[in-house]
């Protein structure tokens, strides 16, 4: 049985770049909408550069698993990810069909029961913790029989299918006569795993030959820049043609520049000797911070009047610093206690001396106090 290994320092950087990426895409769009912007304009179409953030969380998450567990995982593998994420994602669900609600004209529990369903079904932003669950299966499944295939023939074939599928629904309309067809086209095509297949594929065996894929990366990042440069063309032409007009991680043309991202962002990593502190912090917040960041600038924009800005810079820096900051001070705050990891989920072990700290101040103060009142006794 392989052991877990030790950490890859590279995945602090990368994790907290993907964090403030998807706060970033999501801050550019509240503005876009509040001041009218069309999509035309280069500050709408900035987004487009930042789509590759989602999946580069689900990137993340299997070649962690790849990395830590190639060939066996652990008894408490399934537990684990059911306290800290599955749990954290059932509560935020609820938080959000509750926070729907209560913006509404009136308090209607059958209203949060059913926005509750939905988002249960993906319909908020957390959905993307479904995918990762249907990757832990992979995983486990896919363990079992991968070293009879070959890397090359499994990342083709899983290409080819993943191409397919999104060509398939961004390319075509739904049939007229199909039940629910424009709802599937608009998310529910999202949630499979198959639209997300060669992302697993290849962060599996990122993970697994992590010196092989590092030492690959260093060798070739210059084809790597070059490739990025043509996918960004073909992403723009494919969108200022409505070629492919939505604004979605879910792009077949994503597919390809999300990760070219992963490679470059992998790279840049590995040149970093020293990760700075804060960069791990926001790593280690990110959780939380893409869970909760969007009430935070909904909250914003009720209480900050665009009109009162007459830059929309200004308003878009304001929502973006502040939306971030109090994600990430939420988050800071639920880990220092005990039921804040089935909120925000788990942080590791980073708060370990505050805490300690914290008791410390207490224990003392408690100390102080008896020894005042043996003293005047």
């Amino acid at each position: 049985m392989t052991t877990k290994k030790g950490k890859v320092n590279e995945i602090f950087f990368i994790r907290s770049i993907a964090c403030i990426c998807v706060v970033l895409l999501h801050a550019i769009g509240i503005v876009t909408r509040e001041f009218g912007v069309t999509p035309d304009t280069l500050f709408s179409q900035s987004r487009l550069l930042l789509l590759f953030a989602t999946p580069l969380f689900i990137i993340l998450s299997e070649f962690l698993l790849a990395y830590s567990y190639p060939e066996k995982t652990p008894r408490n593998f399934f537990s684990k990810r059911l306290k800290y994420i599955l749990i954290p994602f059932i509560i935020m669900a609820f938080i959000y069909s509750l926070d729907v609600n209560l913006r509404s004209a009136e308090f209607d529990l059958n209203s949060i029961w059913n926005i509750f369903l939905i988002n249960l079904t993906g319909g908020f932003h957390g959905y993307f913790i479904l995918i990762i669950f249907q990757f832990y299966l992979l995983h486990v499944l896919f363990i079992k029989f991968e070293h009879k295939l070959s890397p090359k023939m499994v990342l083709f074939i899983s290409l080819v299918i993943n191409v397919l599928y999104l060509s398939f629904f961004n390319l075509t309309d739904p049939p007229e006569n199909l039940a629910h067809g424009q709802e599937i086209w608009r998310r529910w095509y999202w949630y499979p795993f198959v639209g997300w297949i060669f992302y697993f594929t290849l962060a599996y065996y990122c993970g697994k030959y992590f010196d092989l894929f590092k030492a690959r990366v260093q060798r070739y990042i210059i084809p790597i820049l070059f490739a990025i440069i043509i996918s960004v063309a073909v992403i723009y032409t494919a969108y200022t043609n409505f070629i492919i007009p939505s604004m979605s991680s879910k792009r077949v043309d994503i597919l390809f520049y999300a990760t070219l991202m992963w490679f470059l962002l992998f790279y840049i990593a590995t040149k970093i000797k020293k990760v700075p502190k804060f960069v791990i912090i926001i790593s280690k917040l990110s959780f939380g911070i893409y869970l909760l960041h969007p009430i935070f600038f909904r909250m914003l924009q009720e209480n900050i009047d665009p009109s009162s800005s007459s830059n929309i810079y200004v308003y878009f820096t304001i929502i973006f610093l502040m939306g971030f900051l109090l994600s990430a001070l939420t988050t800071y705050l639920l880990s220092l206690t005990k039921v804040g990891q089935f909120i925000i989920g788990a942080t590791g072990k980073m708060y370990k001396k505050q805490k300690e700290h914290v008791k410390g101040l207490i224990g003392n103060e408690r100390q102080n106090q008896m020894q005042k009142e043996s003293t005047s006794a």
